[in-house]
């Protein structure tokens, strides 16, 4: 039975918080009379057209919708990489936001969100990388083992002779 370690629940924590952290934004845009949201800092480029503000409150859901669904499921390889590859793209395109486009956050804080932003990717491809069972045959036997709990009956390739 896979038990979490204390850095697992620091993980899952910190995993809450991020969730959380996206609440206000996403409230904010969808709360807001057609595309009157703010504009500026990481989403300089963003036009004030609603849907454009819609497009943006759906990215930051689904990016919270990850963050919750590796905090559910913690001990699944295929969850904590999916979890990285978010936070990756993620910082890949805010990143470009900054470096290419122009969109500098305009305060220490903005600054701050952005540092997290590239921190979280890098954490999250180190724990998926480090994640017990994310190799090909530790994968393949808890798929095995899984089927043979649930009864289903394990196929196995005969061996040649």
């Amino acid at each position: 039975m896979w038990r979490p370690s204390v850095g697992n629940k620091l993980l899952r924590v910190w995993l809450l918080i991020l969730a959380l952290f996206e609440v206000p934004e996403i409230i904010a845009i969808v709360a807001s009379p057609a595309g009157a949201a703010a504009t500026g800092g990481l989403k300089c480029n963003l036009s004030s057209a609603a849907g454009a503000h819609r497009v943006w409150a759906l990215m930051i859901t689904l990016l919270a919708l990850a963050r919750l669904l590796f905090l559910a499921v913690p001990h699944s390889p295929g969850v904590a990489w999916h979890c990285a590859a978010v936070h990756l793209a993620e910082a890949v395109v805010l990143g470009g936001e900054w470096a290419f486009f122009g969109c500098v956050p305009p305060d220490s804080f903005g600054q701050l969100v952005v540092a997290i932003v590239f921190a979280n990717g890098a954490l999250f491809v180190a724990v998926a990388a480090t994640h017990p069972g994310s190799g090909r045959k530790e994968m393949i036997a808890e798929i095995a083992r899984l089927k043979a709990e649930r009864g289903a009956v394990v196929e196995q390739k005969p061996k040649a002779a």
